[in-house]
């Protein structure tokens, strides 16, 4: 039994390997903008670019762009080859080398300078081989050889058809002749090989230990060093009938070979036919013109339109549906040794007739398919039109219920099936060995296409674009006891992971307890399309980016570069063929994966990743792998950098993550993109940091950028030193501030107090003034009162003297004579009275202060006399009152007032009273 299953595994596994071949990825003269012919192919050691000469000119392609080069005579480049760091290129008349500048860029270095054969002015180089220290340009007549700064024409045994490099060795062939090697400075014969004399050797490789293999037009050979055996192979029968022009040595077990009328193949060791390849199956052109196997083992074809690289280094494999028949594939199943595949179109099985493998449809199952299942020993198809099972060659209806979306086996009821169509939820049993429906659950379960048990009777059930809903069946399993709905979950994914329930979100992960949502936080906080199961333990895990990641239990997913999937959307599908082998269901056919890859990876080393470009305003700066890195300095208005940055590793789906040191808290999350546009940078030192998806290996650019001149290093001092001076200045200011308030304060202050003063002067002053006036009042009534009592008592005097004058004259001259006279006399002693003028003069004096001084110093000639008259005067006296205070005559007052006004010198027009009182 066991030899039986593996001897069907091994028939599906042969049918697959002839059906499904390796990813094939085109470039169109669109893509590299050049001519349609390419003639040759290489791929630098150094930086794994790959190089085509191209009828154009030197095409450059480093993973993610391609860039042109043209000669200055914009011949077609027929050769190319690297060594080093630079790229040697042959054209007509031509021949030299690219290498690149300080800028990156690749500038042709001419050698025709150093040949000076004359015959090479007609010649063309078509193949340029490196070896060691020198580098051989073959032309269709000679070969040159370029070693230490020297060109030299080897002298052949003839014209050179072609020469070929076999690891350290280099084989020509000599028209007419055979094949010659050349061995310490010489050509050697290799025995035999005259029987190739007339025809094209188009290609010569080790295919063993000590073996060659030496291709013709139509003929493979084998050299053991004696001699020559021709090859009956598959290959060699189909290069018979397809005209070989180039071939390769891919690997030990690996040959390719390209024909000039219908594509390639690629055989092992033996001549077997692994893959066949023409424009029907994924190469532009049927015409291939080079051939080139790069570092990973990928082989880069050059045909007569385009550029194609055959991507063997992926254990993927694909078919494709180029004619259309087969449609979208929603899934697949193995079913007795048999594969079956369903698609739009229907239910096709792979089927090998004569040698060729083929997709043939079954009869009955034209239309959408949607689920196929194996249950006990029954392949089950979930159809548009209902569900069939297949008996013998056919399809058989067991349900007209249209769009069987998924099939389940009740664990609980070993013997029941429930399925989710378009309208219903229905129910299968067996009845005498035969499937058949039983009934459907009432309720609105319309599209649902995804079922899982939680325990005895309770099911979750995923209703597309509805979310998902938990049901509880009665025992007997006709009616429904309950169904609760979990909110939040539309568009989620249901799967059943190390037996429990999960929920994939375009947020996040979930395993299901109960109703309850618990993160997984194996599976990151990227979102999670869906899960396949590889195993009770392996998962295959597709990203919401697109990408896929293995899962191997609690551990971290690891990312998958499988690149070209071409998903059905919305119905993403993973189907486990065997232990080994997977199926990806796609838009245009399916892939196949083997198990081991997703378990171990690969153990390749993988190409870390490049950073290309660095660009902003007025700058652009191609960066080339192995230069020194340039000092990248940008001034302050060149802050927006566009960096661009790639992968070599030409057969992965790379995805890349950054981090810029200086700016981003930390790395970013994977994804396909290639450029950054950094935004706006502020003034300072960055370091990018680039990993990608293929490579743990970290790739740093550092880069600066510069202060405006007004915030440069020496700017930033003068502003420190103009800070510290205007902080001093400020400083000063506010102290002659705090200062010169101070004094405002005290002058004001002090004008308060001077005020203050003042007014309390004033105020003194009026006081004093109010005493003053109070004791001039006092002091003139004083004065007056004196001046009207010596008036009064002149007058009393007077007025006595007049009476004793009547009495003498009464009583007689002789009577009482000498009492007459003494009274008389007393009377004039008391009407001349000095002392009573001292007491007036002090008086006045105090009344009319400085009166007399002023007087005196104005007009120092005055008498006493005048003095008292002057002060009568001045208190407004009458010329009768004066005459009495002098005891004169009022004409003797009126001439002293003449005399006094004489002196003062007074007009005639001034009144003298006035002058003495404003004096």
């Amino acid at each position: 039994m066991l030899v039986n299953n593996f001897a069907k595994a091994q028939t599906y596994t042969d049918q697959l390997q002839k059906l499904c071949l390796p990813e094939v990825r085109s470039f169109t003269i669109q893509d590299y903008q050049a001519q349609r012919q390419n003639w040759s192919i290489s791929q630098s050691k150094n930086t794994r670019f790959i190089y085509v000469g191209n009828s154009k000119g030197l095409l450059e392609y480093d993973g993610q762009t391609w860039k042109n080069f043209i000669l200055p005579h914009r011949q077609i480049i027929r050769s190319v080859a690297t060594a080093g760091d630079r790229i040697y290129t042959g054209a007509l008349q031509e021949f030299g080398y690219w290498q690149a500048n300080s800028k990156g860029v690749l500038t042709y270095h001419s050698l025709n300078s150093l040949n000076k054969d004359p015959r090479f002015k007609q010649e063309e180089i078509w193949n340029i081989i490196t070896l060691g220290e020198s580098v051989y340009f073959h032309s269709f007549a000679y070969l040159f050889r370029y070693q230490h700064n020297q060109i030299t024409t080897l002298p052949t045994p003839g014209n050179v058809f072609f020469a070929y490099q076999v690891d350290n060795r280099l084989f020509v062939q000599i028209m007419d002749k055979g094949i010659y090697e050349w061995v310490d400075e010489q050509f050697v014969y290799l025995p035999g090989s005259d029987r190739l004399a007339h025809e094209r050797v188009r290609c010569v490789f080790r295919s063993g230990p000590s073996q060659l293999q030496i291709g013709t037009d139509r003929m493979l050979f084998t050299f053991d060093g004696k001699g020559f055996t021709i090859l009956n192979t598959p290959a060699s029968r189909f290069l018979a009938d397809n005209q070989l022009n180039k071939a390769i040595r891919v690997d030990e077990r690996t040959y390719a070979y390209g024909s000039v009328q219908n594509g390639m193949i690629i055989t092992d060791e033996w001549g077997r036919i692994r893959y066949y390849l023409n424009q029907k199956s994924g190469l532009q052109n049927n015409t291939v013109l080079a051939l080139h196997a790069d570092a990973d083992k990928n082989v880069w074809v050059g045909t007569d339109n385009g550029i194609d690289a055959v991507l063997l280094s992926s254990p993927v494999r694909h078919f494709r549906d180029k004619d259309g028949v087969l449609g979208s594939v929603y899934d697949a199943t193995l079913y007795q040794g048999k594969l079956y595949v369903g698609t739009n179109h229907g239910v096709f099985q792979v089927n090998e007739t004569d040698g060729k493998t083929s997709l043939q449809i079954v009869p009955g199952s034209q239309g959408q398919v949607w689920d196929l299942e194996v249950i006990d020993g029954t392949l089950f198809c979930g159809h548009n039109e209902g569900t069939f099972v297949l008996e013998g060659s056919g399809f058989r209806q067991i349900s007209k219920l249209t769009g069987g979306l998924v099939l389940h086996k009740l664990q609980k009821h070993p013997d029941i099936l429930i399925q989710g169509t378009y309208t219903d939820l229905a129910l299968y049993k067996q009845v005498n060995g035969r499937w058949q429906l039983s009934h459907s659950l009432a309720g609105d379960f319309s599209l649902t296409d995804q079922i899982i048990e939680q325990d005895a009777n309770t099911l979750l059930l995923r209703r597309k674009y509805r979310g998902i809903t938990q049901i509880r069946l009665a025992d007997d399993l006709r009616t429904i006891q309950h169904t609760t709905p979990l909110n939040g979950l539309q568009g989620a994914n249901l799967i059943r992971v190390q037996e429990k329930p999960l929920v994939c979100t375009d947020q996040q992960s979930y395993f299901l307890e109960g109703t309850t949502l618990k993160a997984i936080p194996a599976l990151g906080k990227q979102g999670v399309r869906n899960i396949f199961p590889i195993n009770s333990q392996d998962y295959l895990v597709l990203r919401i980016n697109g990408t896929l990641a293995y899962w191997r239990g609690n551990q971290s997913i690891r990312l998958l570069n499988i690149k070209h999937v071409q998903w059905v959307e919305g119905y993403e599908n993973v189907v486990r063929l065997d232990e080994q082998t997977l199926l990806v269901c796609g838009d245009d056919g399916f892939s196949i994966v083997p198990v081991s890859y997703l378990r171990q990876g690969t153990t390749e080393t993988q190409a870390h990743p490049l950073i290309r470009q660095i660009s902003t305003e007025n700058f652009d700066q191609t960066l080339y792998p192995g230069q020194p890195q340039p000092e990248l300095q940008f001034r302050y208005w060149q802050n927006n950098l566009t960096i661009d940055f790639t992968s070599t590793q030409y057969e992965a789906d790379v995805t890349y993550e950054y981090w810029l040191e200086g700016k981003m808290p930390g790395w970013t999350t994977l994804s396909k993109t290639h450029t950054l546009t950094t935004g706006p940078l502020d003034p300072g030192t960055y370091v990018l940091h680039l990993r990608s998806s293929v490579s743990s290996e970290e790739t740093t650019l550092s880069f600066e950028i510069r202060p405006p001149w007004y915030w440069n290093r020496w700017s930033q001092f003068l502003y420190l030193v103009l800070l510290v001076v205007g902080f001093w200045l400020a400083y000063q200011f506010y102290r002659r501030r705090i200062r010169m308030h101070q004094s405002r304060i005290q002058r004001k202050m002090q004008v308060q107090l001077e005020e203050e003063q003042l007014r309390n002067a004033q105020v003194l002053a009026e006081l004093r003034n109010e005493q003053l006036r109070k004791d001039v009042e006092r002091k003139s009534e004083e004065l007056a009162n004196s001046a009207m009592n010596l008036l009064q008592k002149n007058e009393l005097l007077e007025t006595i003297k007049g009476e004793l004058e009547k009495l003498r004259k009464e009583i007689g001259p002789e009577t009482a004579a000498t009492q007459y006279r003494s009274l008389v006399q007393l009377i004039n002693r008391n009407l001349a009275d000095e002392h009573s003028w001292d007491i007036f003069e002090s008086n006045f004096n105090d009344v009319h202060d400085y009166f007399f001084k002023k007087l005196l110093e104005s007009f120092p000639n005055l008498t006493p006399g005048d003095l008292k008259l002057a002060a009568y005067l001045r208190m407004n006296l009458s010329s009768k009152e004066i005459a009495q205070l002098l005891n004169i005559t009022v004409r003797s007052v009126e001439l002293k007032r003449y005399r006094l006004r004489t002196k003062l010198n007074l007009q005639t027009e001034q009144n003298l009273n006035e002058f003495l009182i404003k004096l």
